[in-house]
């Protein structure tokens, strides 16, 4: 027994052994694992974090790449505003290349657009024309101005871009119609107002830059050849009734309807390429119609003035043909008359002789 024993301690003790170390061997193996996987996340973080700053020097660099593009932009507009006084500054150095009178005349004008401008809308007669749709104009800013601050912008403020101004140009039937791409983009840039204070000095307008805006829309409907820019002679020609025939063109109706006029400009920022396209056609055939018409009047009046003159012209030939008959009768009258008398006095002259005749004779016989 104790023989048994003894063995049964020692298979006891070996077992034992054996057990510790592959105790010890799985210990190891998880502690491996458990080194492996730590090391794992650390390199995914790593890697993650990699892929980030790589993300964020691209988009560093896209919005240096944007911000250059932008300065520039804005540098071209300051050097193209400014390119006009350095010419004129050339040219006053250099004597050989001189301005005309006319190209002087037109830059002076053109400077002065914007004042010219406040002053034909400080009218009784165009004042009041605003002052009418100043509601309809007061719902137009407010939508416009708004779709560029709920979008992600650089605008912190509600104000009207040129993106805005565009939408409304095309969402009115305007662009395209009345004024072409450039000089949409021409009227923005001749008005709008630069903000220092905002990101790189953007232009926006606000509400009096708007109705300004509308007041050069209003002049460049008026126009016979929308194709060429403002003159003189232009402004000269704007009256109330010029502005008021340009805002009941945008569908503005008296009394104000606030519904009506939303769900007007709804419609027409809902509608597609297709649909605007066709309504700009319309509106162009109507255009065409109208001035046909007005040819075709004015062909008439002067048809009609020039029938008036023949008519005159025949009248005062016929009365100078009468007047020149009568005068033909008087004389032929006078002339019978005058053949009368010089053949009464023939015949008196032919008796005197007769007689003096028979006397002769008589004398001679009685001799």
């Amino acid at each position: 027994m104790e023989k048994k024993y003894s063995e049964i301690i020692k298979v006891s003790k070996e077992e034992k052994l054996k057990i510790r170390k592959k105790f010890e061997e799985v210990q190891k193996r998880r502690i491996q694992k458990e080194e492996e996987k730590h090391n794992k996340l650390v390199q995914e973080q790593n890697e993650k974090k990699k892929k980030e700053e790589e993300k964020n020097k691209a988009r560093v660099i896209f919005f240096n790449s944007q911000m250059s593009k932008i300065s520039e932009q804005f540098k071209k507009i300051i050097t193209n505003r400014a390119r006009p006084i350095v010419q004129e500054e050339k040219m006053k150095k250099n004597k050989s290349f001189i301005l005309s009178d006319k190209d002087r005349d037109y830059y002076t004008f053109e400077k002065n657009l914007n004042s010219t401008i406040k002053e034909l809308m400080g009218k009784d007669e165009i004042k009041s024309v605003f002052e009418k749709y100043n509601n309809h104009l007061k719902l137009v800013y407010e939508i416009y101005s708004k779709i560029g601050y709920n979008k992600i912008s650089f605008y912190s403020r509600e104000a009207i871009s040129l993106d805005e101004f565009k939408q409304f140009c095309i969402n009115f039937s305007i662009l395209g119609v009345i004024i072409s791409s450039e000089q949409m983009v021409w009227i923005f840039k001749n008005i709008a107002k630069i903000l220092q204070n905002e990101r790189n000095g953007l232009m926006h307008f606000d509400f009096d830059d708007f109705k300004m805006s509308l007041c050069y829309l209003a002049i460049f409907s008026n126009m016979d050849n929308r194709d060429r820019k403002i003159l003189p002679q232009d402004i000269e020609g704007t009256t109330g009734d010029n502005i008021e025939k340009f805002m009941k063109s945008l569908e503005f109706k008296l009394p104000y309807n606030r519904i009506e006029l939303e769900n007007f400009i709804n419609e027409r920022r809902s509608m597609t390429i297709k649909n605007i396209l066709s309504i700009q056609h319309q509106i162009k055939i109507m255009d065409l119609n109208k001035k046909n018409k007005n040819n075709d009047f004015k062909e008439n009046k002067e048809n009609e003035k020039e029938k008036n003159k023949m008519g005159k012209e025949i009248v005062e030939e016929t009365k100078n043909n009468e007047i020149s008959n009568d005068n033909d009768n008087d004389n032929e009258d006078n002339n019978d008359n005058g053949n009368e008398i010089k053949s009464n006095n023939n015949n008196s002259d032919d008796a005197s002789s007769a007689i003096k005749k028979s006397e002769g004779n008589n004398t001679d016989n009685v001799a």
